[in-house]
This record gives C-alpha cells, sequence and structure tokens, in this order.
C-alpha cells in the first residue's frame, strides 16, 4: 500500500507568500493616499476657519491690517509663537482653536513653518486685500495657487504653497 503525502510544497507556500506580500503593499499604498487626501480636506476646512476668522476680524477693525503691537508680524505664519496671528485671533474671539496643520503631532508647541500664511492689509498689499494660503500635499483641479496680494507659489517667502483663499 502506498502511502499520500498531504501537505504544500515550498514552491506553492512560496507563491502563496508573495501574492499575500502583493496584496499588502497594494493596501499600504493606497491607505497612504488616502492619508494625504484627509489632512488635505481638513487643511483645506483650516483655510475656510482662517477666511472666516479674518472676515470677522475686518468687519470689526474695517481693516486687514493686524495691529502691529499685538503681533510678531502682521503678516507670514499664522501660527508660530505666543503673538503669533493664530494666537491673536484666538485670544479675540475670532478663532474658538488654533489652526494647526494635521501632519504635526498635536502635542508639540507652535509650528512656525509655512504651514499656514496669511498675506495682507495695506503693509503687504496695494488694496485693503489679503490672501491666506496652505501647503496640501496633493494639489486637485480647483485649487488656486496666487492670492490676491500678487504672492504665488514662487514669491511666498518659504515655497511650497499651492492653495490660496482670497479674502476681499
Amino acid at each position: 500500500m502506498k502511502k499520500i503525502k498531504s501537505g504544500f510544497t515550498l514552491i506553492e507556500l512560496l507563491v502563496v507568500i508573495a501574492i499575500i506580500a502583493i496584496l499588502a503593499l497594494v493596501v499600504i499604498v493606497s491607505y497612504d493616499g488616502v492619508k494625504k487626501r484627509a489632512r488635505d480636506t481638513r487643511r483645506r476646512a483650516d483655510i475656510e476657519t482662517l477666511a472666516s476668522a479674518f472676515a470677522m476680524y475686518r468687519l470689526d477693525a474695517k481693516t486687514y491690517e493686524l495691529p502691529s503691537a499685538e503681533v510678531t508680524s502682521i503678516s507670514g505664519y499664522v501660527n508660530c509663537g505666543a503673538k503669533s496671528i493664530g494666537a491673536y485671533l484666538k485670544t479675540n474671539g475670532y478663532l474658538s482653536q488654533m489652526i494647526k496643520d494635521p501632519s504635526h503631532d498635536s502635542t508639540s508647541g507652535p509650528i512656525c513653518t509655512a504651514d499656514y500664511m496669511y498675506f495682507g492689509g495695506p503693509t503687504t498689499c496695494t488694496s485693503d486685500v489679503a490672501s491666506v494660503y496652505a501647503k496640501l500635499e496633493s494639489t486637485s483641479a480647483g485649487d488656486t495657487a496666487a492670492g490676491v496680494c500678487g504672492y504665488t507659489t514662487a514669491s511666498i517667502p518659504t515655497n511650497g504653497m499651492n492653495l490660496a483663499k482670497d479674502l476681499n
């Protein structure tokens, strides 16, 4: 009587492992794209929130120019230090919470990078208009790279901005 061998050969096992590895790679790559799009969606919402905050500020102050005594820089980074543009808007009730880029750790302090920027007011623009900017990880057809202040992707001090929201 012959014995029947049961089990898998080494080749069969290697083929199954290779297929599983390829499927895992496809899932990981697509998941990374989903995370980027989710962070960009948050950035777009943050830009709208900043635009609303500046619109409320303009109603009160009649200008987009921020008081230079209360902010470190009247144009530039939104979140950078205790006297940042974002801190001023939050302290004065125009923002309910600080705007923070979703790719940064939530426990770290102010991020002095060009994730969100603001340029506006008569000091930096030719008229009383302004723009807020965000740095997206991936752009789509509706994204704007230049704002009304004449700043473009290439002329913003720290390049890489690829979404502009005009405030006028």
